[in-house]
């Protein structure tokens, strides 16, 4: 420093020796400050208060520039949003969520912002002193009281800005977490919807040639739902109806293998008819002696049994088709009996031979194949 500094030094020294300490006390409270040892008394004490306020904007460029990658980070953020269409009150949770993580955020926006013009008056005081200090200009008391408050206080904003990152992180992996477990139970909340709405379409057929949708099962093994679908083109109700037949008892196997399980089978055994009031017993025959094992043993004790399962299964209500069936399974003989009864008319001579062979035919009860 020139003699003319040191003139001006030794004059503030002398004129205001009561009421500033020496350069000497500034110093070791700028090193003790700053965690440095006690400097020897044959260290400059300029040098000292310059490395101390090098160090503290060396910590301040430290601070920006983990705000700009703070920043940066946040604003490359992706927004997932949901596509599945939620019910009224799952919305509403949901929408509760977001605007809980949109106070966190603008939480975290206002302590950014305020933590950078923190940054930038901090930089600007510490600009200005070394400014001060280049000039030839003795720091004061004054000017260290005016600065070293606001340094002080802002020692902890690194640890604010790292917990708060943290607090943000975990917020957001939180409600990502929920949101995909709630989401997922909506799906399965909605496919049971479409089950439901789907088997009371199928419950509205009434004709044989009404066309009858495969349903999917929502199946849960060790509290883990899972939809699951039967490779099943659209088909119509004489579909089903005609697994009465045993050719197609490969179909009907592998429709009630899917749908049901054996445990299912109604009336098992004679003391175990605790379905007595929600069955039809005429509608599907005596009970069975026989437990079934499998649903190939089934079909084959009682195909009529077994469709009647499926047809529940399906939504289909098996008691308006076997009446429908029966109509025109009555239809048709009336028709036929007509019909041999002009013949007969018209051939007297082979009336007693035709009517012997309809007396050996008997009735029949063959699923309908129109």
């Amino acid at each position: 420093m020139s003699q003319s500094t040191e003139s001006d030094d030794s004059s503030l020294s002398s004129g205001s020796q009561l009421e500033l300490p020496p350069l000497r006390t500034k110093a070791r409270g700028l090193a003790d400050l700053f965690g440095h040892l006690t400097p020897p008394d044959d260290v400059d004490d300029e040098g000292i208060i310059t490395k101390c306020i090098t160090q503290l904007k060396s910590t301040v460029d430290d601070h920006e520039d983990r705000m700009r990658s703070l920043e940066h980070h946040y604003a490359s953020s992706p927004n997932e949003i949901a596509t599945d269409v939620p019910t009224a009150s799952s919305f509403e949770r949901l929408q509760k969520e977001v605007e809980g993580l949109d106070e966190v955020v603008n939480e975290r926006d206002i302590r950014v912002s305020e933590a950078v013009e923190d940054i930038g008056n901090i930089k600007a005081e510490v600009e200005g002193l070394q400014d001060f200090m280049e000039n030839g200009n003795i720091v004061t008391d004054e000017h260290l009281r005016e600065i070293l408050p606001t340094l002080v206080t802002k020692t902890d904003l690194k640890t604010d800005l790292e917990e708060l990152r943290l607090a943000t992180k975990t917020d957001l992996e939180e409600l990502r977490l929920a949101t995909k477990a709630d989401l997922k139970e909506l799906k399965t909340d909605l496919e049971g919807l479409r089950l439901e709405i789907r088997a009371a379409q199928n419950y509205r057929a009434s004709r044989f040639f009404d066309e009858v949708q495969s349903l999917p099962i929502i199946r849960d093994r060790d509290g883990v739902k899972r939809i699951e679908y039967i490779p099943t083109p659209l088909r119509q109700v004489k579909h089903y109806w005609n697994l009465h037949n045993q050719e197609h008892a490969s179909e009907l196997v592998r429709c009630l293998e899917f749908y049901l399980f054996i445990d299912t089978w109604p009336f098992k055994a004679l003391d175990e008819a605790d379905d007595f009031d929600h069955v039809d017993v005429d509608l599907l025959g005596p009970l069975l002696h026989t437990v079934p094992t499998s649903w190939e043993e089934a079909v084959k004790l009682s195909p009529r049994r077994s469709v009647y399962l499926l047809f529940g299964a399906l939504g289909l209500r098996y008691d308006h088709f076997s009446e429908q069936y029966a109509k025109m399974k009555a239809l048709g003989t009336q028709r036929q009996s007509a019909t041999k009864s002009k013949a007969l008319e018209s051939q007297p001579a082979i009336r007693e031979k035709k009517r012997g062979k309809n007396l050996s035919s008997g009735s029949t009860t063959e699923p309908f194949t129109a």
